[in-house]
């Protein structure tokens, strides 16, 4: 039996969550992929998730544009169901098993807190109540937040996340203060209104694993790791958890939970409004990142290169009349398709080569697996 001194005791709590829960967390960083394994004890079997990077401002673009198309309400409820399915989807990748209601406050510190360290700085401050189910997030600087002055994808991802935990719909909602510089997320059971997401849709293929984490990985001159870019200082990690590519904020998330995002915008007939929101700003981004390489040559291998180390697999290109074809050898599959990586490729390249591509074509071939991109113009 755990005692009274047990529960309070952070060590012990800390302790007992990385022997049962948690206890082995190893980050598989290799050129195009990074792989997030988790091992765990008493028969559950180990969790792996395929790990991408994307830029902060391709997000924040699409939700400030969605506000002006959309409107304020319907793009909070959007964003919000949107970060419930991430939240489902997160947890059903996890494999938590059944937790106690003893042990409860240190999964759901410990879960939040490891979500903090990657710029969810709303995930410093958690102020859990076990009895009622409640929960309160605060912090400052959070990633996405801090731009759009709204969080309802965070609500949204935090109600998907203790909804699976405390096994019952628990909705949440953020407070909105267009002056204060802190996100601030209450969940609990007395909040009005409920999405429920179809858990069915969420789930990952049967062949994630085959498809997401290949025995062999092919190279070229422009495959470079996510470690490589560390070491040589392309991409630092701050004291509060973000991740910055020549200062550009990128965040890491399961390959899933991204095309999710896209797989919603295609779900409710708004294609053109994901697909300019995003292309415009990666056309900024390419202005910004690449601005000191010299000629096409350099600002395209460069780029292929970012895409390498954000784990976006390894990208090799040929042309073909006025066509680019890409080719992404071991990319990340799921099964809402390979939306962003292509509409980020098609901001740059039409940065690059001072044209207007269109996507053509966008293919997988399973066996191998291969993106394969068309862009024509």
């Amino acid at each position: 039996m755990i005692s009274k001194w047990m529960v309070n005791n952070d060590n012990f709590g800390k302790n007992i969550l990385q022997s049962i829960y948690f206890p082995k967390n190893v980050v598989i960083d290799k050129p195009g992929i990074i792989i997030n394994l988790l091992s765990k004890k008493y028969g559950s079997k180990t969790s792996k998730k395929r790990t991408v990077y994307y830029f902060e401002d391709t997000i924040v673009n699409l939700q400030l544009e969605t506000f002006k198309k959309l409107g304020r309400e319907k793009t909070r409820e959007l964003w919000y169901k949107m970060g419930k399915d991430m939240g489902a989807r997160y947890m059903l990748l996890a494999k938590v098993k059944k937790i106690s209601s003893t042990l409860m406050p240190f999964v759901v510190k410990y879960i939040f807190s490891n979500l903090g360290a990657n710029g969810m700085s709303v995930c410093n401050g958690v102020d859990f109540n076990n009895r009622k189910f409640s929960l309160v997030l605060e912090g400052k600087d959070n990633i996405i937040w801090r731009k759009t002055k709204d969080g309802s994808i965070i609500g949204g991802l935090v109600s998907g996340i203790l909804s699976s935990l405390c096994k019952k719909n628990i909705e949440a909602e953020d407070t909105y203060n267009e002056k204060s510089d802190v996100c601030k997320i209450i969940a609990n059971k007395e909040i009005e209104g409920k999405y429920v997401p179809n858990l069915k849709n969420l789930l990952p293929l049967e062949n994630y694993d085959k498809l997401n984490f290949p025995d062999k990985i092919p190279l070229s001159k422009n495959s470079v790791s996510f470690r490589d870019f560390v070491k040589f200082k392309k991409i630092e990690i701050l004291e509060d958890g973000k991740h910055t590519l020549n200062n550009k904020t990128i965040i890491p998330t399961e390959i899933g939970l991204l095309e999710l995002m896209m797989a919603n915008y295609l779900r409710i007939g708004e294609y053109k409004l994901l697909k300019k929101s995003i292309i415009g700003a990666s056309e900024k981004l390419c202005k910004e990142l690449l601005k000191d390489k010299k000629d096409v040559d350099q600002k395209l291998n460069f780029f292929k290169q970012i895409v390498c180390a954000l784990g976006w697999g390894i990208p090799l290109h040929k042309f073909y009349g006025k066509k680019i074809i890409f080719d992404f050898l071991c990319p990340p599959v799921c099964k809402y398709g390979f939306q962003y990586p292509a509409l980020v490729l098609n901001g740059f390249l039409n940065k690059i080569f001072n044209e207007n591509f269109e996507i053509e074509d966008i293919t997988l071939k399973n066996e191998v697996p291969i993106f394969t991109i068309i862009y024509s113009c």
